[in-house]
């Protein structure tokens, strides 16, 4: 008998194929003819000759401050990946809900469904109510 995946578990699948699609990219492996050029060994294995270019550090990405985007009555963008705030670069933290969308939240105090308003948990998210209501409804 054969099992069907049920509408969440294709929802997360969905997303983490998103995801992971974005991890490959302009870093892919040259075709052995250009490698050898590139790295000044033309004709010559390139796992036996020390590679001539300098490796390059990644730049950030192009993220706004955290304080400008987690505003209390403003929305969250639907495109949210993330912000910098005085310590750097602060990853995008989501929770998949049963229903397709993310629960988003920052700084243990901020919480939004990315394109919904923003929401301010007092005194933090382990406490306030209406967050764990928002969690509950998230995950069903």
């Amino acid at each position: 008998m054969r099992r069907l995946v049920s509408i969440p578990a294709a929802a997360l699948l969905l997303a983490a194929t998103v995801a992971l699609a974005g991890c490959g990219g302009d870093d892919a492996e040259e075709p052995r003819s250009e490698r050898s050029a590139t790295n000044g060994a033309s004709g010559t294995d390139a796992t036996t000759s020390a590679p001539a270019t300098t490796p390059v550090t990644p730049t950030p990405p192009d993220l706004p401050g955290c304080s400008g985007v987690w505003v209390e009555g403003r929305r969250l963008p639907a495109g949210y990946a993330g912000c910098v705030d005085d310590a750097g670069e602060v990853s995008r933290d989501v929770r998949m809900c049963s229903i397709g969308d993310t629960l988003a939240t920052h700084d243990d105090r901020w919480y939004a469904v990315p394109g919904r308003v923003i929401n301010h948990a007092v005194p933090d998210l382990e406490r306030d109510q209406a967050y764990q209501s928002a969690v509950l409804a998230c995950t069903g």
